[in-house]
C-alpha cells in the first residue's frame, strides 16, 4: 500500500504548478520594422533580435563626433504606458565613436503582454552628442 508521503507530494506539486501558471509561455515579440531608425543622418538603430524580454540593437554612429548611449533612457511603451528597462548587465552607457557601433541589449517586464499587443522602443533621450538628444524614432514591435 502507497504511503502518506508518495500521496501528499505529488499532490502539492500538482497544486504548486496550477498556481503558478505553468506552462503558459511569454508571446514571441517580432519587430514590425526590423531595417532600424536613423536620427538626422547622426545614428542609427538596427534591431538584432528579441529574445523572450531583452531586446537587442546595434547602435551605428554615422558622423564624425564620439556621442553617447544611456541604456538607462530607452523606454517600451505598451498599453499607453512608458517602462523603464530593468536593471541588469554590463553598463549603463556607452561611447560610440565616429563611424562605429556598439551592441545595446535592454530588458523589459513584459509578464502582462498577450499576442497581438502592439508596442514601441524608444531611443528618443537615449543617445546624446555634444549636448543635444539625437531623437531616434520608435521601433515598432508586436507580441505574437
Amino acid at each position: 500500500m502507497p504511503s502518506l508521503r508518495a500521496f501528499v507530494f505529488p499532490s502539492l506539486l500538482a497544486a504548486f504548478l496550477a498556481i503558478v501558471g505553468c506552462g503558459g509561455t511569454q508571446p514571441i515579440i517580432r519587430a514590425t520594422n526590423p531595417v532600424g531608425a536613423e536620427a538626422h543622418g547622426v545614428a542609427r538603430v538596427y534591431v538584432r533580435s528579441v529574445d523572450h524580454n531583452i531586446f537587442k540593437f546595434t547602435v551605428n554612429n554615422l558622423s564624425h563626433e564620439m556621442f553617447v548611449v544611456d541604456r538607462d533612457a530607452v523606454v517600451l511603451r505598451v498599453f499607453g504606458d512608458t517602462r523603464m528597462r530593468v536593471a541588469g548587465g554590463a553598463g549603463r552607457t556607452y561611447m560610440v565613436q565616429p563611424g562605429g557601433s556598439h551592441d545595446v541589449n535592454v530588458k523589459f517586464d513584459l509578464t502582462d503582454v498577450v499576442p497581438g499587443v502592439p508596442m514601441s522602443v524608444s531611443f528618443e533621450h537615449a543617445i546624446n552628442q555634444g549636448g543635444n538628444v539625437m531623437p531616434v524614432p520608435p521601433l515598432e514591435f508586436i507580441a505574437e
